[in-house]
């Protein structure tokens, strides 16, 4: 069983927690950034309402109270100085300043209200600008109907100015601009209606906005840190534990695929020995046909030795020419065991040229098949090496050898011929082992290298000879297959089965 030992060991973990803190980091950094524009903006859009609650409370001033005043109370003067003197009322654009200050001085509003212009009345022409004022004057300036806002710091605590511009909407606050002692500015300027008079300015308290909209930022962040914590957390465990899994069953799958690989070699090295076992009968033939012709002969120089000896007519020079004969003989046999031997001797992989293996088997067969009237032929063009087992390519000769012998035989054929063909071709070399003995039935032809598939009689045939020619062919990265071809030998035709082998070249 094999076990993860910590969440590291996974490769899909990593990706998710690297994403994970990514995405962290990203709501840490961007988070506070979107909720304070969020506040910004918020803030600002409070401001347009409350400077429009003022610039409607100051029109309702002109029109309504000015208005009377000025057709049923002349006698009372408006001015910028009015408190506790009696037939004084202030100015529209005064009582708004007053109002700020009283806005001002109530702390759950806290928020300041200024007016401000290029061209003040004489009262307020000592009045300094500070810096955002004057970025204001000139916005407005620019922009008809713009916002110009700032965060900024006043008496220690931040806050947000936002300014628009300030237009003559009312004629008689034309006509009291146009005609009043007080301004200051250049008597040539003559306003009218809608003039650009200055700047309305709100002042925002910050503080408590920031402090709450800070305190629900970092609740939400933690919220979504643990939250995120406890899905890696639980995905982690469901990665591990799924991943465990599926390494339990491909360590299951290992094995069975082991045992069945295991079990296909030993199958297979059944297979290629009972192949060998069911040859060695017919090597053993092949032995015994090739022996009788030298066993004859050293039959025949015994029996002239005897014949001398008995004769007492031995004499060294024909007994010396015996015995010559007699050594040749049993040379020749102990080449023949050799070669026997050689073939069932498991061979190392090497490079080895394909007309050397074609020589060694017409030796070790080719007699047997002359006696059966079959003739024995090779086409080997030159150079033709390749590497692998040749011992196992022998067998595989052999295997094809054999069938087209056996079917000769049977049927009999007008040409009694087996052709061994081998030549380069591109990076291949191909062999062809041919036979004019009627070919293979096209029914059977696709079914012939399968295992134990046979058309012998049982006590004639085990199947195993094309199947595992097949496997040694494939093993070496080659190729084998059947086919029937026509020939044409003096004007007539023959048809026969060809076995194609394809082998790689040396690089």
């Amino acid at each position: 069983m094999i076990k993860i030992k910590n969440f590291t060991q996974s490769k899909l973990i990593l990706p998710v927690v690297i994403v994970a803190v990514f995405i962290i980091v990203f709501l840490f950094v961007f988070i506070p950034r979107i909720t304070e524009q969020n506040l910004i903006d918020a803030s600002i859009r409070h401001a347009k309402v409350d400077v429009q609650k003022i610039l409607l409370t100051r029109e309702y001033y002109t029109k309504s109270i000015v208005g009377d005043i000025k057709n049923f109370a002349p006698q009372i003067e408006f001015s910028y100085d009015h408190f506790g003197i009696n037939g004084k009322i202030p100015f529209p654009t005064t009582t708004v300043h007053d109002l700020s200050q009283i806005f001002t001085q109530n702390d759950e509003i806290g928020m300041i209200f200024r007016f401000y212009s290029d061209y003040p009345f004489k009262n307020r022409a000592d009045r300094v600008l500070d810096d955002f004022q004057k970025e204001a004057l000139y916005f407005v300036e620019q922009n008809d109907y713009g916002i110009y806002y700032k965060r900024d710091v006043i008496d220690n605590k931040e806050v947000l100015r936002v300014a628009v511009a300030d237009f003559m909407t009312d004629q008689a606050c034309v006509d009291c601009h146009n005609s009043s002692n007080l301004k200051a500015w250049d008597q040539t300027l003559v306003w009218k209606l809608g003039d650009k008079r200055g700047v309305i300015e709100i002042i925002m308290p910050l503080d408590e906005e920031l402090a709450a909209n800070k305190e629900m930022r970092n609740k939400i962040l933690i919220f979504i840190a643990v939250s995120l914590g406890l899905l890696i957390t639980y995905y982690s465990y469901m990665i591990i534990k799924r991943e465990k899994e599926l390494l339990d069953i491909n360590h299951i799958l290992e094995e069975r695929v082991s045992s069945e690989v295991e079990n296909s070699l030993k199958k297979e090295r059944l297979l290629i020995q009972q192949n060998k076992t069911s040859t060695m009968g017919e090597m053993m033939s092949a032995i015994v046909h090739q022996w009788k012709q030298p066993l004859n002969v050293i039959s025949i120089a015994n029996s002239s030795l005897q014949l001398d000896l008995m004769m007492n007519n031995i004499n060294k020079e024909n007994l010396e020419r015996q015995t010559d004969n007699i050594e040749q003989q049993i040379e020749h046999m102990n080449n023949t065991m050799n070669d026997f031997r050689s073939f069932f001797k498991p061979s190392q992989k090497a490079e080895y040229d394909i007309k050397k293996v074609v020589d060694d088997v017409f030796h070790l067969i080719g007699a047997v098949y002359k006696s059966n009237g079959i003739n024995l032929i090779s086409d080997i063009q030159d150079d033709c090496k390749t590497s692998g087992y040749p011992n196992e390519l022998t067998q595989v000769f052999i295997n094809i050898l054999n069938n087209a012998r056996d079917v000769i035989i049977e049927s009999k054929p007008y040409i009694c011929n087996i052709v061994i063909e081998a030549k380069k071709v591109e990076n291949k070399i191909v062999i062809k082992i041919k036979d004019f003995a009627g070919g293979i039935p096209e029914e059977i032809i696709e079914k012939i290298f399968e295992p134990y598939f046979t058309t012998k009689p049982d006590d004639k045939g085990t199947g195993i000879g094309l199947d595992m020619s097949k496997v040694i062919i494939e093993k070496v990265g080659g190729k084998i297959y059947a086919l029937n071809e026509n020939h044409t030998i003096d004007g007539k035709i023959f048809k026969g089965a060809t076995f194609v082998i394809e082998l790689n070249t040396i690089s």
